[in-house]
C-alpha cells in the first residue's frame, strides 16, 4: 500500500480534511487517522484490512505495485486545457494576518523545467483543438513576482513557442502590489492584465496585510496603483474583508472607477 500522489493534508478545527484532487476524493479524518497515514508512508503498515480497503475504494492509498489512477494517461476525460495559472513561489515580503501559505514561511520556487512542460503542455492542446490562443496567468502561493526571473523566462518562452504555432499568447498575474519600478514597467509592457491585493483605508491596510516585520505597506500599495492608472494598463483590485475591518474600504480617491473589484471573505486575528 501506498499514498496516492498529490495528496493535500488540510487542518479543519481539531480534524483534518484529507484532498485528492487528481481522483476526486475529499475527506474528514481525525488526527489519529493521519498518523496510520504517516506509518503507512514509512512502510510500517504492510497488511490489508477493511480500513485501508476503504482507502484503496476513495483513492486516498493505492495498491502496492498497482496502477495510481490519478497520473494515469488512460483517462475518460483527458485535460485538455489551453489554459494554466502557475505559482512561481511561496515566499513573499509581506505578513498578512490572514494568509493561507503562512506568509512567505516556506521559500519553494517552481523550476523553470516544470513551468515550460506546463506551456508545452496547453500549447500542444491549443494546437490539437485547433484554438488561436493560450492563457497564462501567474499566482500566489506567496508573491509570485519574488520569483521575477522566472515569470519573465516563461513569458518569453511562452510567446516565442505561441508564435511558431501560429497562436495568441495572453498574459495576467496578481501581485500584493510591492513593485519595484523595473517590475512594474516590465509588468505593463508584457502582461496583458494585473490584480492587486488592497485592503482599503491605510489603517486597515497596514494592520491586515503589513511588510515583514509589521511595517506598514499602504503607501507603497497606493502608489502602485495609481502608476497602473497613469499608465492606463488593465488592472483590478482584490479586497480582502475580515471581522476586524467591517466593510468596503477603498482608499482610492485620486483614481478612476476603470478598475475592478474582487471581494474575498475571511477571517482574522486582531493585532
Amino acid at each position: 500500500m501506498e499514498l496516492t500522489k498529490e495528496l493535500f493534508v488540510i487542518p479543519n478545527k481539531e480534524n483534518y480534511i484529507l484532498y485528492a484532487p487528481l481522483r476526486g476524493s475529499i475527506l474528514e479524518v481525525n488526527a489519529p487517522f493521519i498518523k496510520v497515514l504517516q506509518d503507512l508512508q514509512k512502510g510500517i503498515i504492510k497488511c490489508e484490512d477493511k480500513f485501508l480497503n476503504r482507502l484503496v475504494d476513495t483513492g486516498i492509498v493505492v495498491k502496492e505495485g498497482g496502477k495510481n489512477k490519478s497520473l494515469s494517461c488512460e483517462h475518460k476525460n483527458p485535460l485538455k486545457s489551453t489554459s494554466v495559472t502557475l505559482i512561481p513561489t511561496r515566499d513573499c515580503n509581506l505578513s498578512c494576518l490572514y494568509c493561507y501559505s503562512s506568509a512567505g514561511e516556506y521559500k519553494e520556487c517552481m523550476g523553470l523545467d516544470l513551468a515550460k512542460a506546463s506551456i508545452d503542455f496547453i500549447i500542444e492542446n491549443a494546437v490539437k483543438a485547433g484554438s488561436e490562443s493560450i492563457n497564462v496567468g501567474f499566482h500566489g502561493g506567496g508573491e509570485p513576482f519574488m520569483n521575477f526571473d522566472l515569470v519573465k523566462e516563461i513569458v518569453k518562452y511562452s510567446k516565442e513557442r505561441a508564435n511558431l504555432n501560429n497562436l495568441k499568447s495572453k498574459f495576467a498575474g496578481v501581485s500584493n502590489g510591492i513593485l519595484g519600478d523595473k517590475k512594474l514597467e516590465w509588468i505593463t509592457q508584457n502582461l496583458d492584465s494585473l490584480n492587486i491585493s488592497f485592503d482599503g483605508s491605510k489603517d486597515v491596510q497596514n494592520i491586515q496585510r503589513p511588510m515583514k516585520g509589521g511595517y506598514p505597506s499602504f503607501e507603497k500599495v497606493l502608489s502602485t496603483v495609481k502608476k497602473l492608472e497613469e499608465s492606463k494598463f488593465s488592472y483590478g483590485i482584490r479586497t480582502t474583508i475580515t471581522n476586524y475591518s467591517g466593510g468596503i474600504l477603498l482608499a482610492l480617491k485620486d483614481c478612476s472607477l476603470r478598475s475592478q473589484l474582487f471581494v474575498c471573505g475571511q477571517k482574522a486575528r486582531r493585532p
